[in-house]
């Protein structure tokens, strides 16, 4: 993935802004590092694997920043995906991250 190889600035020089995809406005919002923003969109779009990543993704990153408050809404709905889909190693490692710290 571009972002996790730090190059979101390269997706974004690619355009796209005016085609009229929800998919292309996910991948420029994640290319921004709006992680919440995307996790929104991929929810209305009924994309529940896409949203789940993504607030799991969420969620970690406020975790590692030490906002774990603000990580538990966004890490229940990615348990409560998770689940729906029968996602058991993503199940554990949701589980693992809402777990009270030691």
């Amino acid at each position: 993935m571009f972002t996790a190889q730090g190059r979101g600035d390269d997706l974004l020089a690619l355009g796209g802004e005016r085609l009229p995809s929800d998919w292309v406005r996910a991948a420029r919002l994640w290319a921004s590092d709006d992680i919440a923003g995307v996790a929104d969109l991929l929810g209305e779009m009924g994309a529940a694997p896409d949203e789940a990543y993504a607030r799991m993704t969420l969620a970690e990153r406020l975790i590692a920043s030490g906002r774990r408050a603000e990580a538990e809404p966004a890490l229940s709905r990615a348990l409560e995906l998770f689940r729906m889909m029968g996602a058991t190693a993503w199940i554990s490692e949701a589980e693992r991250l809402l777990a009270p710290p030691a």
